[in-house]
């Protein structure tokens, strides 16, 4: 097409553009109109009145193992690792009388496989699964069933049309469409950290742990273990910071040139001082290529066959993570790793993931990004000007009435604060 001036290519533009977001919506419409649509006929099949479930007459006593029932299939890797801590709870309440299921995703399963008294099922959207599920399932009588995420999806409601239990605990006005499930209503799951939903599942059965001694865990492998501490030993690298680029959405990851700026920002600070970045399969190239092409002296690179509890060991050794919102963050609170890190604003949204994400009871300074409709991933003047407005994060940070969380800013960051203004 021939354009005979600027003006008419960038209007032919807008209207492309506008063409586009109107497909876009049009196919998130008929996507939502399609879950509406799966929900109800489920709802009317499995939650309906006509569904009855048998006699159950083997429950369990005080002279038997509980049985409990965890159901995290989203496939979030960072609610994963917090889970664990609530899941360790659970075993140490009940002196270790107790096995708990744990249905989860197959990419998140390896989280759970090392944890005592866990049995883990893996959930997929396959008709075999299902039936595999029904058949392992439906013998066992469970204590309390706890379903961790607040949206409602149809393999939900199927499942407790024929688990069998006492009591099931869930959040938030979608999930009380399931007639067997309680709702607990004590804080709006939708603002408060994701900790407060495993906190209320606690008190729910009578095990109430007050914040200050909520634990978090996670399960770790010795042999892993020594292979880190063989290999970070061998190299001298003593004073380790990691510097993440990447997150799981691609809004949430860092391009080069962000990276780049905050490697430079934090240069001062950053000598004597080996940074790296934790790796995985996929990202190894792309590290690689970028570390060739930053010729960054202090910048080392981590094998890359290494898996994700390799990565955690090198975390735990570490004394700064700086990173978008991923599940390092998460990880990071389990072992009081001070942590700097970025979210997006959404305070003002319905759901505000800075909040539920957010680091839990270690050091960490927040600052937010705002969004740019024009790019798909965090730039340089997106983190500079999330830098310049420190302390407008902290205020908004400040907003949020939540004393089990604990937004440190200490003397771990004042050097940081000067370098960064």
């Amino acid at each position: 097409m021939d354009y005979k001036n600027w003006k008419d290519f960038k209007s032919h533009m807008i209207e492309i553009k506008k063409f586009k977001e109107k497909i876009r919506q049009w196919n998130r419409n008929r996507i939502d109109r399609g879950r509406s649509f799966l929900l109800n006929l489920f709802l009317l099949i499995f939650n309906g009145k006509f569904v009855r479930k048998k006699n159950f007459s083997n429950k369990s006593d005080s002279t038997q193992v509980k049985n409990y029932l965890v159901i995290r299939t989203d496939g979030k890797l960072g609610d994963s690792l917090f889970a664990c801590g609530f899941i360790k709870h659970l075993y140490d309440n009940n002196q270790g009388q107790v096995k708990v299921y744990v249905l989860t995703n197959a990419d998140t399963q390896f989280v759970f496989t090392k944890m005592k008294g866990v049995s883990v099922l893996v959930y997929e959207k396959s008709f075999f699964t299902w039936i595999s599920l029904w058949l392992e399932l439906r013998p066992v009588f469970f204590e309390t069933v706890f379903l961790t995420s607040h949206l409602l999806k149809p393999h939900h409601i199927w499942l407790f049309s024929f688990i069998h239990s006492e009591l099931n605990l869930g959040y938030g006005e979608e999930l009380k469409k399931i007639n067997s499930l309680k709702i607990i209503e004590t804080f709006d799951v939708k603002k408060e950290h994701i900790i407060k939903r495993y906190q209320g599942f606690l008190e729910e059965i009578g095990q109430k742990v007050e914040t200050s001694y909520y634990q978090l865990y996670l399960p770790f492998d010795s042999q892993v273990r020594a292979e880190v501490s063989e290999y970070l030993d061998k190299k001298k690298w003593n004073s380790l910071v990691i510097i993440n680029p990447f997150a799981g959405g691609s809004s949430r990851c860092l391009t080069y040139e962000a990276f780049i700026y905050l490697i430079t920002t934090l240069k001062e600070y950053l000598n004597n001082k080996i940074i790296t970045c934790l790796v995985s399969p996929q990202d190894a190239l792309v590290l690689k290529k970028w570390k060739e092409q930053s010729k960054i002296d202090n910048w080392e690179l981590l094998p890359s066959n290494w898996t994700f509890w390799h990565n955690v060991e090198v975390l735990k050794r570490s004394e700064l993570l700086v990173t978008p919102d991923t599940a390092l963050v998460h990880a990071a609170s389990v072992y009081s790793v001070p942590c700097l890190v970025f979210y997006y604003n959404d305070f003002g949204a319905d759901e505000i993931n800075s909040v539920i994400w957010s680091p839990f009871q270690n050091e960490a300074q927040i600052y937010y990004l705002e969004r740019e409709p024009n790019h798909s991933e965090i730039e340089p003047f997106m983190i500079k000007k999330a830098l310049e407005n420190g302390d407008q994060s902290h205020k908004l940070i400040g907003r949020q009435s939540r004393p089990y969380f604990h937004v440190l800013k200490g003397q771990f960051f004042n050097q940081i604060d000067t370098l960064t203004k």
